[in-house]
């Protein structure tokens, strides 16, 4: 059943259309009609409406990005420039400290090198020094053996005169053996009569009177001497019977006992 005038399908005994509202007194059959194939339509798609910006935006927006763009670029050039100053200061800082440290090194290298000199002056003053004492001992040495060569001369000449019954023009004494003890080294330049007598000086000084002529006469000649015939030659020194038995045994070395 359709309506008669839009041509709704109404439900059967319904009087009036539902879709226009027409009262229906004939219902009439629609004529049958090929079906048509509707065309798909393909869903519309809905895109956000953009506003049209104004030219004052677009000069506003261009500004703010070219004040940005500024900003960066100089914000980034004065970043720059400040990295490099504080590269070129710690630079400059590093260079300062090399060059510090170089003149403490070359500063140290020449006390270093004063030293050195020093040392090699003084080790040469003290070889010098050395040498100094070495040729000063041998002059005392050589000045100690010709007085003693001369004493020994003197000595020896004395003796003989006392032999001859000639003056004695020495005066002292052979060794000074009541108070230094006597070396083989003493006796070098020393004869056998010398040798004796140097012996026998020990008990001369206590006054012991000898019986042998020339023996006498030689120590009665000395100034220091004095005769007591009391003095049977004992009560000598630890250093006196210490020489009596040095140049004894000097003697028999020699042959001369």
């Amino acid at each position: 059943m359709f309506c008669t005038n839009c041509g709704k399908q109404m439900p059967e005994g319904s009087r009036f259309c539902v879709n226009c509202g027409t009262r229906e007194t004939a219902v009439r059959q629609p004529a049958q009609e090929t079906p048509q194939q509707q065309p798909v339509q393909q869903p519309v798609r809905s895109y956000p409406v953009q506003k049209k910006q104004t030219s004052g935006g677009k000069i506003a927006v261009i500004v703010i990005a070219a004040v940005v763009a500024i900003a960066c670029v100089g914000g980034g050039i004065y970043v720059g420039i400040h990295q490099r100053q504080m590269y070129q200061q710690e630079l400059q800082m590093a260079q300062d400290q090399a060059a510090q440290a170089q003149a403490v090194a070359e500063q140290a290298q020449k006390d270093a090198e004063a030293a050195q000199a020093e040392k090699d002056q003084a080790e040469a003053d003290a070889v010098r020094a050395q040498q100094d004492a070495a040729q000063a001992q041998q002059a005392a040495e050589q000045a100690k053996s010709e007085a003693a060569a001369a004493q020994t001369a003197a000595i020896i000449a004395a003796i003989r005169a006392a032999q001859n019954g000639d003056t004695v023009t020495y005066d002292g004494y052979i060794f000074p053996s009541d108070r230094v003890y006597i070396t083989e080294a003493d006796m070098y330049y020393w004869d056998k009569t010398m040798t004796l007598l140097a012996r026998n000086e020990i008990f001369a000084r206590h006054g012991y009177v000898f019986t042998t002529d020339y023996i006498q006469n030689y120590f009665a000649t000395q100034s220091w001497y004095y005769p007591d015939p009391s003095y049977k030659g004992t009560g000598l020194s630890k250093v006196e019977q210490a020489n009596v038995e040095t140049i004894l045994a000097y003697e028999k070395k020699k042959g001369w006992q």
